[in-house]
């Protein structure tokens, strides 16, 4: 199963439920999980690597989150929407588990999820757990 999203502890709380469903007989893997520099968000940083093991870079969070979010600022950036789903589609291509996961989790940015709808064959449950403003920007 392979589990995408901006939000650390949103994305872990569907994968452990469907973990439960599935009786353990599951293997998690996560992408897109947020470490931004702003300190408000700091505690993002320690979930994501005390708690799921992921302390290296996650390259749809840094590549392709980061091209339409300074995550510093948490202001939006100007990101050409086809180069940004090429270099989604190159990442999924060189990530196993999650070219080949038998289900989709995306619990958001939503953007992400339907850019990763085409990308990928297997069934995706879209998890709204948060707001459908969050991670936008006023305008």
């Amino acid at each position: 199963r392979a589990v995408v999203g901006a939000h650390p502890s949103l994305s872990a709380d569907i994968a452990e439920a469907v973990r439960h469903a599935m009786e353990n007989r599951t293997e998690i893997h996560y992408y897109g999980l947020s470490c931004p520099k702003h300190h408000a968000a700091s505690h993002h940083c320690t979930f994501r690597c005390e708690v799921l093991g992921m302390c290296q870079d996650d390259p749809i969070f840094t590549h392709i989150l980061g091209q339409m979010l300074d995550w510093g600022t948490f202001e939006e950036r100007a990101y050409d929407s086809a180069a940004v789903a090429r270099d989604l589609q190159t990442l999924v291509e060189s990530l196993a588990p999650l070219r080949e996961a038998e289900l989709l989790i995306c619990t958001g940015p939503f953007v992400l999820c339907s850019m990763l709808r085409p990308l990928i064959f297997a069934p995706m449950l879209v998890y709204f757990g948060l707001t459908l403003t969050y991670l936008s920007t006023g305008s």
